[in-house]
Formats: C-alpha cells, structure tokens, sequence
C-alpha cells in the first residue's frame, strides 16, 4: 500500500512539474520587419514590432497599453529573458543610408505577461496548447501581411530610382504635304541601375524569411488550411 502510494504521490509531482514546465516555457516566434538610420536602430524597430504582436495575439488586443514607455523598458530587458532570442535573418543598409533588418524573434509570453503586470494591468491567458498553437499560426499570417507592408514601404524609394534614362533626339521632320508641321523623333531608353538589384534581393530575402517550411506546411494541410506557393525569379 505504501509502495502505491509512494507511486501516485511520485506521479502527482511529476504532473505538476510537468505542467508548470509547459506553463513557463510558453513561447512564441515571430518573424518581423524594421527600418531605421543604424542598424541598431533598425533591430529595435522590429524587436519592438515583435513584442507589440506578441502581446495582442496573447495577451490584450489593447495595444495602447503598450505606451511608448512601457516597450521601451521592455525593449531594456532583452537580456533578462523577455525576448528569449533572436536571429537575424537579412540585414541590407539601403541606397540612401538607411537600414533594413527582417529577424526571427522568440517572445516568452508568460514573461511578457508578468512584466505587463508588474505594471499594474491585469491580464490573463486563456486555452490550451491547441488554441496556443492556433494562435501562434494567426499571428505568422499577420506578420506575413505586416512583413510585405514593411517590404513595400522600405523598397519603395529604391524603386522610384531604379531605372536610369537617356533620350536621343533626331532631326526634324516633316509630317505634312504642305510642310507646315513637323515632327522631332525622339527615342527614350530606361536601363536599370544597381538599385534594382537591392530591391529585388531585399525582396527575395524577405519572402524566403517569411515562407513556411516543410513542417508548417505539413501542419496547415493537416488543418485543411491553403498555403499559397511563389515562385519567384530575377535575372534568370
């Protein structure tokens, strides 16, 4: 008898461990964009695009909670553990100085929720590790949509630049049996230029970062949910 209840007692603590093991290393990854004048800078921007996405996905969707003051004692506490780690996945300083940066982020939402607390909000979170895992798709579908937003917003002056012109005019001539009018040939020719070349790399390294891999998309089948293939292709 006591052997048995030695064994159940051995099993309950195990559970619990169990459980409060899963509960603390409830974590999220996000692949994110961000632009600033330093690379840094730029690391910052999507650092903190990952907390704000994490947090409404998770946590509130009152991202006003989320004031300027409290992300940027949040951003403060990367190496505490908040922001578990991050890899950068392309980083390219762009024509005019500035910078891109697309990363992967790995966000503790337990501990993002215990520092949001220690701020005086009361927050919970709800459902199990299914929702969880639901949750953690929804919030890459909009990091998808806020990537290519970031994408277009950052290669968009590049592209206005891309393309080098020259014009050739010829002698007039007439266009008119009575010689009154007459016209100039003139031939326009747009040659691309090295900025062209940014913006299709950029893009091509965005959409790799973003792109599911092969067990995602197992998953999102299993799910009935559509995954979308591209193919993309730049100077062959």
């Amino acid at each position: 008898m006591q052997k048995i209840l030695l064994s159940l007692i051995f099993a309950i603590v195990c559970i619990s461990s169990s459980t409060i093991a899963q509960e603390e290393n409830k974590n999220v990854t996000l692949t994110v964009s961000g632009s600033g004048k330093s690379l840094d800078e730029a690391k910052q921007s999507a650092l903190r695009s990952a907390i704000e996405q994490a947090y409404g996905a998770f946590i509130s969707s009152k991202t006003e909670v989320l004031n300027d003051q409290v992300v940027a004692d949040q951003m403060a506490s990367v190496s505490s553990g908040n922001i578990q780690s991050y890899q950068i996945l392309n980083e390219s300083q762009l024509p005019d100085g500035t910078w891109g940066v697309t990363l992967k982020a790995q966000v503790s939402v337990n501990k993002l929720t215990s520092f949001v607390k220690s701020k005086g909000y009361a927050v919970e979170i709800n459902g199990g590790l299914f929702s969880f895992n639901i949750k953690q798709q929804i919030l890459n579908e909009k990091g998808e949509i806020q990537a290519i937003v970031d994408l277009i917003t950052l290669i968009n002056g590049p592209m206005q630049t891309s393309t080098d012109y020259s014009i050739k005019s010829e002698e007039p001539k007439a266009i008119d049996e009575n010689n009154r009018n007459f016209g100039i040939p003139v031939t326009i020719t747009g040659n691309a230029n090295q900025n062209i070349d940014f913006c299709a790399n950029y893009f091509n390294k965005t959409l790799s970062a973003i792109s599911l891999d092969e067990n995602e998309i197992d998953t999102y089948k299993k799910l009935n949910k559509n995954v979308f293939p591209i193919n993309l292709s730049y100077k062959g």
